[in-house]
């Protein structure tokens, strides 16, 4: 263990209680994207590391599968970016604004489009990119190399980078056994090797994949989704309800005791009892106390029964002054809600809908205990789709624009993905129109 070149002082009321030293262990401080040589068959390929053990993108689905809220947040999020789906159309400018004439999509750009299912690829194309960051798209070059044949998502638990030479990543490795290698296994699926857009330019290869993706944050291999700083508030939200869930399987909820003395049961017996005489006396006593157990259950459980009372006598002992023992019922109250930690849970799912930079009343999450009206659902999708929608669609666009380039459609059609502006009914009996953000 090597000390780490920080130490964090805690104080309490002004004094210092404690010092920490922070240690870790020389593994640790590797940069979380190592470049190192990775076992896949018989083969060695030296990548860059996606995190600490290689699994980052599938530690990040794992955790978010848990979640409660997080996959619908990203759901909601990809349908509004989709929209009503992929259109083509022209630009013009009018008044210092850009105007979207829609038009037909041309033949090529069409057949193009069908024959790779471009709604499937936008699709996760979209999820790719609002669950990581990065969408890795392959491209296929017809025989002649000088145009795309065909396109198709690689997602991000399948891709790892090359080490970068001249500030170029060369290459990219697919595989779907990077998980078994997270240990330095030798895994039994090798990694294919794909050359890089980047490194492709100038070399006329068969294929290649292009890279793109959220820069906002990230390092010079990998792109980190903005809302990943919620990371621990999320693990703190999966652990909560699993809290509960085993706190009601596993605990006691016990609601009443009754405490019975002991020969409250036992009838009166002469003498002294001995062989047969004992042992029919208790079987009488054990009979007599199964009985009032069962008495007491056809009176007291079930719903039926709720609210009922239990009327008890006792007798004086005159001459002590003091009661003869008889049954006692006491309630037990037990609190299952912990309110505590229901707390913490709406904390945690605040933190998660402001991570992801959407409004609560999209991701239909109660604010201050009330749902929200209809006027504050549209103008919450508004402002989102004005705002939060632009930046994305052109980053699922940039892979139809090489193509577009590539291929040589036509210069002046421009794709992109219609949306719906929800209206009052008022103001238009079906209640949505088009809406193009870049004019609103």
């Amino acid at each position: 263990m090597e000390e780490l070149d920080r130490r964090i002082e805690v104080f309490h009321d002004a004094k210092a209680v404690a010092l920490i030293t922070e240690t870790r262990s020389k593994r640790d401080r590797y940069y979380e994207n190592e470049i190192k040589d990775v076992h896949v068959a018989d083969d060695t390929v030296r990548i860059a590391c996606w995190g600490r053990d290689n699994d980052q993108p599938q530690c990040r689905e794992r955790l978010v599968e848990q979640n409660n809220i997080v996959p619908g947040i990203l759901s909601t999020r990809r349908d509004i970016l989709l929209g009503a789906g992929l259109i083509a159309y022209r630009k013009r400018y009018e008044d210092g604004k850009i105007i979207k004439e829609p038009v037909a999509i041309p033949d090529e750009a069409q057949a193009f489009f069908e024959e790779n299912d471009i709604e499937e690829y936008l699709c996760m194309a979209s999820r790719e990119l609002l669950f990581h960051a990065n969408v890795f798209t392959e491209m296929v070059k017809n025989k002649g190399k000088d145009r795309i044949a065909s396109l198709k998502l690689q997602q991000c638990v399948h891709v790892r980078a090359t080490e970068k030479r001249d500030g170029i990543i060369p290459a990219y490795y697919i595989s779907d056994a990077w998980k078994a290698m997270r240990h330095m296994k030798k895994a039994k699926r090798k990694a294919a090797k794909v050359g890089s857009y980047e490194a492709d330019k100038n070399d006329k290869k068969s294929k290649f994949i292009y890279h793109t993706g959220d820069n906002l944050l990230g390092d010079q291999y990998y792109y980190i989704p903005s809302w990943w700083g919620s990371k621990t508030w999320i693990e703190l939200a999966n652990k909560i309800p699993l809290f509960h869930k085993y706190n009601l399987e596993h605990g006691y909820n016990i609601r009443y005791h009754i405490e019975i003395p002991k020969g409250y049961f036992r009838g009166k017996t002469t003498g002294d009892l001995s062989g047969k005489a004992l042992k029919d006396a208790k079987a009488a006593e054990a009979d007599a106390k199964r009985k009032f157990i069962d008495q007491m259950n056809r009176f007291l459980a079930g719903v039926q029964n709720a609210g009922r009372a239990v009327y008890t006598d006792y007798e004086l002992n005159v001459q002590l002054g003091k009661d003869f023992p008889g049954i006692k019922i006491t309630t037990i109250s037990a609190d299952l809600k912990d309110e505590a930690l229901l707390k913490l849970f709406e904390k945690s799912n605040q933190a998660n809908i402001s991570a992801q930079a959407i409004h609560p009343t999209l991701a239909a999450i109660e604010n201050q205990g009330k749902l929200s009206s209809g006027s504050d659902i549209r103008n919450a999708y508004l402002l989102y789709l004005a705002v939060k929608t632009p930046t994305p669609e052109r980053i699922l666009m940039k892979p139809i624009e090489l193509v577009k380039k590539i291929n040589g459609w036509p210069r002046d059609i421009y794709y992109g993905f219609q949306h719906i502006e929800l209206t009052r009914l008022d103001e238009n009996p079906t209640g949505n129109r088009e809406f193009n953000p870049a004019t609103s």
